[in-house]
């Protein structure tokens, strides 16, 4: 069997055991936006600000919006995309180390215990991780194999607008075609056409504002994290409170923290460290140093070959120095994405370091066997990956949405709420900050987790005194709060 077959039948059998035994889809709140995005687009659903959102996961979604049930579609579209990393993941892995570094990675991939869980999640992971494993695999494919360029920058345009972290991979697929000496004037071009899906995308967005403004500000200047919401985030539409802190900003009478005091405080190093370990296990991430310099030194240009994998700590640079990164639901959501391309080196290392050896008869066992060991490390060592829970699968939640299908009308929610509120098939307004007036609404729903969400904590607090409002249900220990407008 040829290589290619190969790769392709294995790719497919990868998808088959994600789509067949793959967990229950998870809900969480960014991806129940983007859903509601989707139906929008579709004109199936009300209108949904979408400034904020990367829009590729939500617009392939469009098609299935008519078919009935969009978040299963949108569950088997994103486990059929995470079984579909196994394709990339064999061509880069084959091209580093060989046909069994590949057999191995693949293999790692088809049990992994995060990939499981985070395939499951219904938000745009998956479609990133495959997007930007595959721009990379075949960047070293046309390195390796003499191959067109353009296929791995097409892939990589696609990838930030998949996510915000994706507006790295070009860069990183550019700097290391021009270290391995591939010509600039074929590059650079290249590179420039393939960054310009994103800064397009950026500038459609209402007010100029978006997703990697709120990755990357810490790079210049970053306020505390109820204003840069307000600025940047889920919060930055054209309200008081933005208004507000604004004014502010421009009177003096708050001043942004310097970037250099980012830089010096701010780096999660440890918690993304936590992250890939939660992907890989103890064991890949112990073999990973030693994998590292193999790789190099097996390279035809050592030097190039450990600048190229120097660079790959770029974009976990980046994702340590994000505002809020361990207010993520795991470590390892936003780092999840690097573990196709680690693993890839890891594999290929082994193998290459019983070539060093002189043991090519151990070229196949080294990568299998500690596949196998990393399986069972991910699966019951010290540091296992756990399923991420979110708010909108809480029993909690269940039971709010069970007791708003009972009535009608439009629900002013907070932004952690808004989930439950569509589930039950009920119109959403925003609830908005105490700079705002209340919506015309006569019920409102609310979590105790807003009271950690900067201005919402004052009007969640307004509502549950106030004698205009009375608190009509209650689930999980305070955890979901509807409250209707007392009649006169």
């Amino acid at each position: 069997m040829g290589e290619a077959l190969e790769r392709r039948l294995t790719s497919v059998a990868v998808v088959v055991v994600y789509l067949t035994a793959g967990p229950q889809a998870a809900r969480s709140s960014d991806g129940a936006e983007m859903l509601a995005l989707t139906r929008h687009w579709a004109g199936t659903g009300p209108v949904v600000d979408g400034s904020f959102w990367t829009p590729l996961w939500s617009a392939l979604l469009v098609p299935f919006a008519h078919l009935g049930d969009l978040e299963r579609s949108a569950w088997m579209l994103n486990l059929a995309l995470a079984g579909a990393v196994a394709w990339p993941l064999w061509l880069l892995t084959a091209r580093l180390g060989g046909v069994w570094a590949a057999r191995a990675a693949v293999f790692f991939w088809a049990l992994a215990p995060f990939a499981w869980f985070d395939g499951a999640v219904l938000d745009q992971r998956p479609l990133f991780w495959f997007l930007g494993t595959s721009a990379v695999a075949l960047a070293v494919d046309a390195h390796h194999g003499g191959r067109a360029w353009w296929p791995a920058f097409a892939l990589g345009a696609l990838a930030p607008l998949a996510r915000p972290e994706g507006l790295a991979v070009v860069p990183l697929i550019a700097f290391g075609a021009l270290v391995m000496g591939n010509g600039w004037r074929r590059i650079l071009p290249l590179a420039a056409g393939a960054l310009t899906p994103a800064v397009v995308d950026q500038a459609l967005r209402a007010g100029g504002r978006g997703t990697w403004g709120s990755f990357w500000i810490p790079w210049a200047d970053s306020w505390p994290m109820s204003d840069f919401l307000a600025l940047y985030g889920v919060a930055s539409g054209a309200t008081e409170f933005r208004g507000h802190v604004i004014a502010q900003l421009e009177a003096g009478l708050e001043e942004p923290v310097s970037g250099v005091h980012v830089l010096s405080t701010a780096p999660e190093v440890v918690f993304v460290a936590q992250g890939l370990t939660e992907c890989l296990g103890t064991v890949l991430m112990a073999a990973l140093l030693i994998a590292v310099p193999v790789q190099a030194r097996s390279a035809a240009s050592p030097l190039r070959a450990a600048l190229v994998m120097a660079s790959a700590a770029g974009p976990l640079l980046v994702v340590s120095l994000t505002p809020g990164v361990r207010e993520q639901i795991t470590a390892h959501t936003n780092v999840s994405f690097m573990a196709p391309y680690l693993l890839a080196v890891v594999m290929a290392g082994a193998a290459l370091l019983a070539r060093d050896l002189g043991r090519r008869q151990a070229e196949s066992a080294i990568p299998v066997g500690l596949a196998l060991v990393a399986l069972l490390d991910v699966h019951y060592g010290p540091v296992v990956a756990e399923a991420p829970r979110f708010l909108e699968d809480s029993p909690a939640a269940l039971a709010m949405a069970a007791h708003l299908e009972s009535e009608s009308g439009a629900i002013a929610c907070t932004y952690s709420a808004r989930g439950v509120a569509r589930r039950a098939n009920r119109e959403v307004l925003t609830l908005g900050s105490t700079w705002e007036p209340l919506p015309e609404a006569d019920a409102a729903l609310v979590t105790q987790a807003d009271v950690d969400l900067g201005e919402n904590a004052v009007r969640v607090l307004e509502l549950l005194e106030s004698p205009e409002w009375s608190t009509a249900y209650v689930t999980g220990d305070t955890e979901f709060i509807y409250l209707k407008r007392v009649s006169e």
